[in-house]
């Protein structure tokens, strides 16, 4: 009974994931369809005006326009961020280099990558999964690890894809954060694709966030 109390557990939790992430496509999609392209429309309208307009009101309407193109951009990184096109297109390595990538542009952070080219093939729901963990970790290192750098590694050894994310900030406190920076989330996340995520303090500092997944394993 135990073992039938679980697995319907992790089934229950896995169609939560699947609907938590059918909602960041939509949301994702309208906010490139809708709002993206009327903020660019608006761009556009910009241009126009300011050809047509007097010479003294060239700087305020230059200044408006790169408001509402900095506000296209914001608005193309958040649609990223709900749903990453690259890990649907491209794969989960060139996804993660993209968002090592955009990561490092955005916070400032020296961010390095090892990936290994020659990964085994993943269920599209342990990608996911290990997209989301190192999504979360680098959004931790930028917010709380006061840190100058980090590193996203991922390979696999011995029929398990192992992704690591390391920083050398401050370093985590194991006993005062044990549920915070979505760390019970991405556990979740972990244990629904038969994942194992440990997270510790690093040596001589940082914190090391590390997601095994087997290889051939859905449950």
């Amino acid at each position: 009974m135990l073992d039938r109390l679980e697995r319907e557990r992790r089934t229950s939790g896995r169609r939560a994931l699947a609907a938590q992430e059918r909602e960041r496509r939509r949301l994702a999609r309208e906010l490139h369809d809708e709002l993206g392209q009327t903020l660019t429309g608006v761009v556009l309208q910009l241009e126009g005006l300011g050809r047509a307009a007097p010479p003294e009101l060239h700087d305020q309407l230059t200044q408006v326009q790169e408001a509402a193109r900095a506000d296209v951009e914001e608005v193309r990184e958040i649609a990223r961020g709900l749903r990453p096109a690259a890990l649907d297109e491209f794969g989960l390595r060139s996804a993660l280099i993209t968002l090592a990538s955009g990561f490092a542009e955005r916070s400032g952070l020296r961010v390095q990558h090892s990936l290994a080219p020659d990964l085994p093939a993943l269920a599209p729901e342990q990608n996911l999964a290990i997209y989301r963990v190192a999504q979360e970790s680098l959004t931790n290192v930028g917010r709380h690890a006061q840190a100058g750098g980090a590193l996203l590694a991922l390979d696999a050894r011995d029929g398990v894809v192992v992704l690591r994310v390391s920083d050398n900030g401050r370093g985590i406190d194991e006993h005062a954060a044990v549920d915070a920076g979505g760390l019970a989330g991405m556990r979740e996340r972990a244990l629904l694709i038969g994942g194992r995520l440990a997270v510790g303090r690093r040596e001589p500092t940082g914190t090391e966030v590390v997601l095994e997944v087997p290889v051939g394993t859905r449950s």
